[in-house]
């Protein structure tokens, strides 16, 4: 355990500066000097109580009178106060920093992640590693850090035990050295329960996300009672491992917890026997109690970082299995002017296999720099595939991909040229002018006329204008727009990019024939390539046509 909280003070370290989690140590070490210097204070109070003159520090020939007794009381609570609080808020910072950075660049990396490794990744689990696992991860910070506490704080509670009497308060000490030895088994079991929770809630959100994304089904059919069931029984199986760890660690925490009343009795009766005084005994009384206290408090800091830190590792494991795909290439491009003389993007014999099954096999395309091509063709003939091929996003086993007549290398150049709408409507909370700009390209921003201009080509500016707000209308989940209405409004997306091909991935699934017609025929006005995948033949359409399956 203690490689692991090295661990996470390294990552914490490495993402906030050495020098502010020596800073946060530092504050905390001074909390710790200040709590032991409240509880030697307490010797001098307790004998102003019971009426003595002449007040004194245990093991320190230092006497004063009863109002600087009490106010150095106040001095040091207030000092220890506004410490607690610092370290506080600076251990937030530090930790809030370190779950981002765990997170935000795990994001990153899988955004820039190779397309057929991330898209064999299920959904559910990503989803799950960078909510739940990443909260788990904030915990363990949380913890680690709790323990550097704990640990100063025993420390200096021990230290005042050992000051109002050596023998006792040395007994004492060695005491809880031995009960935490003993106890370091249970966070052993705490960690093996953390590693068995991961997988356990993993496998409860990939129950949860798939019954949310079946609910249509699920309503169509009356299913509901089978997802609850499935559902159901991935809860009970978190239940059931959150239940053994409570189980364990509460079972050590109540015997710590009368162990500590029995230690506390046996300490007081031996300080009698010692001759100590009443407000020495009094002060030994509550030393032990927040030595015994604190010692519960680490134990019990202990399992849970045992519990939470198998998270941080998971994240780091999937981060690094997420760097072993980059894709191949990322670097960006001046914008290339397509060629006129030659087809703006060709397939040649290309074949694409996975997973045993060959999805294209010597397929060849054209698309003209200024025309339309149609790739037509029922499911699972491969269509999907041959689009991952056209935006670089697979690459094939044999064949090549050619863009304006040149081999197809820079991926992010191309991308860069290209408007891409999915048969699935990808709409974010928000405006119809947040929707129409979130997938420009870096460095371009949107002006209005773009705007009403792709909106018109799309078929879709007399909706827009007819709604409250017009351009900055708040969609609300799209539900003031039709299923057509939103797919025009991906088609506008994609145009805001002025891309030389749009690829319409059957993105007028939702149109009728004589808007798709219109809609189509606005696209075809000679300033870019149009790549429309359809699985229905277009009523009167002209150019490349190529039929898969």
């Amino acid at each position: 355990m203690i490689a692991r909280a090295r661990h996470c003070l390294a990552l914490m370290s490495a993402t906030s500066g050495r020098g502010r989690l020596v800073g946060l140590v530092g504050l905390q070490l001074l909390v710790a000097l200040l709590e032991g210097a409240g509880l030697v204070l307490l010797v001098p109070v307790i004998q102003a109580l019971g009426g003595d003159s002449r007040l004194s520090l245990p093991g320190l020939d230092l006497h004063f009178s009863l109002p600087v007794a009490f106010t150095a009381v106040v001095v040091v609570v207030v000092l220890r106060a506004l410490g607690q609080w610092s370290a506080a808020v600076l251990a937030t910072d530090i930790r809030l920093a370190t779950v981002d950075r765990l997170r935000l660049g795990l994001l990153d990396d899988l955004y820039a992640a190779d397309w057929t490794y991330l898209s064999g990744k299920r959904r559910s689990h990503i989803v799950q590693q960078l909510t739940t696992d990443v909260e788990r991860a904030h915990s363990a910070f949380a913890m680690v850090l709790r323990l550097l506490v704990g640990a100063l704080v025993l420390a200096a509670t021990g230290a005042v035990a050992v000051l109002l009497a050596p023998a006792i308060g040395g007994l004492a000490v060695l005491a809880v050295l031995l009960v935490a030895l003993v106890a370091s088994r249970s966070t052993r079991s705490a960690a093996v329960l953390g590693r068995v929770m991961t997988e356990r809630l993993q496998d409860f959100g990939a129950a949860l996300s798939d019954s949310l994304a079946s609910a249509r089904v699920m309503r169509a059919h009356d299913a509901a009672s089978s997802w609850s069931a499935l559902v159901g029984t991935e809860a009970a199986r978190v239940r059931e491992v959150r239940r053994s760890y409570v189980a364990k660690g509460s079972a050590i925490s109540a015997a710590l917890g009368v162990v500590a009343v029995l230690a506390v009795l046996a300490m007081i009766l031996l300080g009698r026997e010692a001759g100590m005084s009443l407000p020495e005994l009094a002060t030994l009384a509550v030393v032990a109690t927040r030595l015994l206290t604190s010692a519960q408090n680490l134990l019990s800091s202990a399992q849970l970082f045992a519990n939470d830190v198998p998270a941080v590792e998971r994240l780091e494991e999937f981060h690094r299995e997420v760097l072993r795909h980059p894709e191949s290439s990322r670097a960006p491009s001046v914008l290339a002017p397509a060629s006129s003389t030659s087809a703006l993007v060709a397939l040649r014999d290309v074949r694409v296999g996975y997973d045993g099954v060959v999805a294209l096999d010597g397929i060849s395309l054209e698309v003209p720099s200024y025309g339309l091509a149609t790739v037509v063709g029922p499911s699972g003939s491969g269509k999907s595939t041959l689009l991952d091929v056209v935006l670089g996003l697979r690459r094939p086993e044999a064949g090549e991909v050619l863009v304006d007549g040149r081999p197809l290398t820079d991926l992010a150049g191309w991308r860069a040229r290209v408007g891409y709408v999915p048969q699935q409507t990808v709409l974010v909370p928000g405006t119809v002018w947040q929707n129409l700009a979130w997938s420009l390209q870096p460095g371009r921003t949107l002006t209005e006329d773009e705007a009403w201009d792709a909106l018109r080509t799309a078929g879709l500016d007399d909706v827009v204008r007819a709604l409250p707000g017009s351009l900055q209308a708040p969609l609300q989940e799209v539900a003031e727009l039709s299923g057509g209405e939103q797919q025009r409004l991906s088609i506008a997306r994609a145009l805001v990019r002025r891309p030389d091909l749009l690829i319409l991935d059957e993105a007028t699934s939702a149109l009728d024939r004589d808007t798709e017609a219109r809609v189509l025929a606005s696209l075809l006005d000679g300033s870019r390539a149009v790549l429309m995948v359809t699985h229905r033949d277009l009523v009167g359409s002209e150019g490349v046509v190529l039929r898969l399956g």
